[in-house]
């Protein structure tokens, strides 16, 4: 309920496997799947694919990324210095510190989009550059770089799309203001693949008048060729356009053999919908929903090698339909004469089908075939049931396994408003059964209700699901009739849900069709302070769109008790951070009390700071920011300060505007959190090595500041019980903590402690007994917890339970 949720978010703690078979840099001419050993166990984030090299990005638990590199080197596309392949996966090490946005491949190189610590969007570029598909501005036989470069010449627009051909770039902007997306391109152009309008090779980025003004949903190069299905205005008609070489029907439109240097539309295709697209080198496949929710998958271009799965080797310039016996096609990609689907008939059994060349051992081993594969074949070698992705290279496939079994939702804690979703009080964990087990992205919890983000680990849409109180339209089913037991909430229709947080008895989430396109903020339940923002003071039963928030960029957004705060992107590359609700106590940061603030408004003395973390408690607000170019953090707190939750001291008067907290002045923050009438932060004294520290302060009736009696604090005490543990996670809740930790050599699964209120259970140890400092909830030891949430008298976790295999 009161820590803050960043919308982009790492989910930490999903193990995965990677496997390969083919010609992969690990697995040379292996026809089934191998493991890499050297990235089993980490979290991939992201995966991509050269004609012989790939690029990994992992995360930590804490949410740091970092880039491993394997395969061919000849042109230095591994980024490691060196121009030596390489058997085993090594680290980029000039992309340490920088959050992985985007990473693609081309056919040796690489082009990845980074955030850096500044909240700055870079592009670097490295590998060949023969046609100046690095787009550093050169371009050469010899030129290769060895390391990672940056790459300019997008001005202020924010890269949401990034694609490579063989030998040549696109790049998908956008202003964050909703407008049409703008198209810059740099390398290779002969077959005028660029979509310039000529076929001069580009060294700079630059500009595609006749690729932009238009939405983009989906991109894809092959070798010297694009595909794109946009739409000409927002919510408009899908129109599938192609542009660049033609010589095997790649553009499907119909025309005779040659090259387009300006887009064609695919009429084939017209008033379908499109879920997914997916180019070879010279072959496309596309997935069309019917009228009955079923798909149907379409491909066209070169066909020498069967890879177009119709029957025979005859090339097509226009889609056909292809029969594979299943309902849908979940995963898909395109090999250089290959094709691979990931498919099911809408239970949890999936299939990987494959067809075209050199694939008859991997038949052989499916279903006795061999030769050319004309058809589809279904491939059994690989365990389906978890498998995020895959990826082609030259002559060889990667998959992505997820390595977690799935994840339950335990709760335990009080259930007098039927928060638990398992149907009584319980002291400790138990299993709530309506949910089909699954992985959770996000988890959040209210005064009495619930909610997370799920989906099934097959690529298909995520699900948010809300249980328990409802007096006010909290869960956003439509009626305010209390629900033990979880529902899904009918609304929130979009493929993404980005994040979700819950205030007292109101709820906030982010959505959109995916990484790269366009969010929405929804909120919904009390609106009596206008908590749900829409300028009403009536409840919202069912998810409503503030659409001031349209078209911006949403970094952050949290929810305290009775009141907001979101932190935008603005088209000037700067952050504002907006609050809406109640405002008695001054803790919308407007510089005035009172009243209740039903839209959004900016808070005051903010203007050049990043945020780093904002976390609201029932009535106070906190924020950690910096000046956004690598400066020294600070902390700001404003609103009620009764208890002394702000920190600032004896002097107990409540603050309207932010106000910087001192006490942490020189300390590097790694968590911040504020319960009812409290605040926590993590910090280290600056390097980041150093020992982690917890702070509270505020009210601590329960022992909710952990330090061993009830008295408040109005300056932040050191809870010396966690001195020595490496702090994973914090979690406030009401007037009971979590924090997940890893002390000394104790193992990789983080245990999780917990002290304050407990009347109810909350804590999970077995008992009602408050607990005045850290204990360590034994009853989750057999469990691996990836998510924690806290409400008032109830507390949520996702977790794998370790004693099931």
């Amino acid at each position: 309920m009161a820590t803050s949720i960043r919308v982009k978010a790492v989910q930490t703690g999903v193990l995965h496997e990677v496997f390969a078979w083919g010609h992969s840099g690990i697995s040379t001419g292996e026809f089934s799947p191998v493991s890499v050993p050297e990235l089993e166990g980490k979290e991939i984030i992201k995966l991509a694919s050269g004609l012989d090299h790939f690029v990994a990005v992992t995360a930590d638990q804490i949410g740091n990324h970092e880039v491993w590199s394997w395969g061919g080197n000849s042109k230095g596309q591994l980024g490691n210095g060196t121009l030596k392949d390489s058997t085993k996966p090594c680290k980029i090490k000039e992309l340490e510190g920088k959050f992985i946005e985007r990473i693609v491949c081309g056919y040796r190189y690489t082009v990845a989009v980074v955030q850096t610590k500044k909240g700055d969007q870079e592009m670097y570029s490295w590998g060949g550059n023969e046609y100046g598909q690095l787009g550093i501005g050169t371009a050469g036989t010899n030129d290769r770089i060895t390391k990672p470069t940056r790459v300019t010449g997008f001005g202020a627009l924010k890269v949401e799309g990034l694609v490579c051909g063989a030998y040549f770039v696109l790049v998908i902007c956008n202003t964050g203001k909703g407008d049409p997306h703008e198209v810059f391109a740099f390398g290779a152009n002969d077959r005028g693949q660029l979509g310039i309008g000529n076929t001069i090779n580009q060294a700079s980025p630059v500009h595609v008048p006749e690729l932009s003004g238009r939405f983009y949903e989906r991109v894809a190069c092959g070798y010297d060729y694009g595909i794109a299905l946009t739409t000409v205005f927002k919510g408009g008609p899908q129109e599938l356009i192609s542009w660049g070489s033609n010589y095997n029907g790649e553009l499907g439109a119909g025309l005779e053999v040659g090259f387009h240097e300006r887009p064609v539309k695919i009429m084939e295709l017209a008033n379908k919908r499109i879920d997914r697209l997916a180019c070879g080198v010279n072959h496309n496949i596309a997935v069309v929903c019917n009228s009955q929710g079923i798909h149907e998958v379409y491909t066209w271009g070169a066909n020498q090698y069967g890879q177009l799965g119709i029957g025979n080797t005859t090339r097509q310039n226009k889609p056909v339909r292809v029969n594979i016996p299943v309902k849908y096609i979940e995963r898909l990609v395109c090999g250089v004469s290959h094709t691979m689907a990931v498919c099911s008939n809408g239970g949890e059994e999936r299939m990987v089908y494959i067809w075209g060349f050199s694939l008859s051992e991997l038949v052989k081993q499916a279903n006795g075939g061999g030769g050319h594969q004309l058809v589809p074949a279904q491939l059994g070698d690989v365990d389906t049931r978890y498998m995020e992705g895959l990826l082609y290279g030259d002559d060889h496939t990667i998959a992505i396994i997820n390595e977690n079994p799935p994840q339950w939702i335990y709760m335990w804690g009080g259930h007098s408003n039927k928060q638990l979703g398992i149907g009584h009080i319980v002291t400790e964990p138990g299993k709530v059964e309506n949910i089909t087990e699954g992985f959770y992205e996000q988890l959040d919890c209210g005064a009495f209700h619930t909610v997370a983000v799920w989906h099934n680990g097959k690529g298909g849409p995520q699900s948010l699901f809300a249980w328990g109180y409802n007096a006010h339209g909290q869960l956003g089913i439509g009626n305010n009739l209390v629900h033990p037991k979880p529902v899904r909430i009918p609304d929130i229709n979009r493929r993404c849900v980005e994040a979700i947080a819950c205030g007292y008895d109101h709820t906030l989430a982010v959505a959109s069709e995916g990484p790269g396109t366009l969010q929405t903020l929804y909120a919904w339940g009390s609106n009596y302070y206008g908590q749900v923002g829409n300028g009403s003071k009536i409840d919202a039963l069912r998810p409503v769109v503030l659409s001031e928030f349209e078209g911006q960029q949403i970094e952050q957004v949290v929810a305290g008790g009775y009141h907001n705060m979101v932190v935008c992107l603005e088209k000037n590359g700067r952050q504002s951070l907006y609050g809406w609700g109640f405002n008695h106590y001054g803790q919308i940061g407007i510089g005035s009390c009172g009243g209740a603030i039903r839209s959004r408004i900016k808070v005051s003395g903010m203007e050049g700071k990043a945020v780093e973390v904002v976390t609201c408690g029932y009535n106070h607000t906190m924020a950690v920011v910096s000046d956004g170019r690598g400066g020294p953090q600070e902390v700001m707190v404003w609103g009620m300060n009764k208890y002394g939750q702000l920190g600032l001291g004896p002097q107990t008067a409540n603050v309207d505007t932010p106000t910087i907290l001192p006490y942490f002045n020189g300390k590097r923050i790694l968590f911040a959190g504020c319960g009812g009438y409290y605040s926590v932060i993590v910090c280290t004294k600056g390097a980041p090595d150093a020992p982690h520290e917890v702070y509270a302060w505020g009210q601590n009736l329960y022992g909710q500041l952990g330090n061993g009696d009830t008295e408040n604090r109005t300056r932040p005490t050191r809870i010396d019980a966690l001195n020595g543990f490496e702090i994973f996670s914090l979690i406030c809740g009401a007037q009971h903590v979590f924090v997940t930790v890893k002390q000394g050599q104790h193992g990789d699964k983080p245990d999780v402690y917990g002290w304050g209120y407990n009347s109810n259970g909350q804590l999970g140890i077995g008992t009602t007994v408050n607990q005045l400092k850290p204990i360590k909830i034994t009853t989750l030891d057999k469990m691996k917890v990836d998510l924690l949430a806290a409400g008032v008298s109830h507390t949520a976790a996702a977790a794998v339970d370790l004693t099931k295999k």
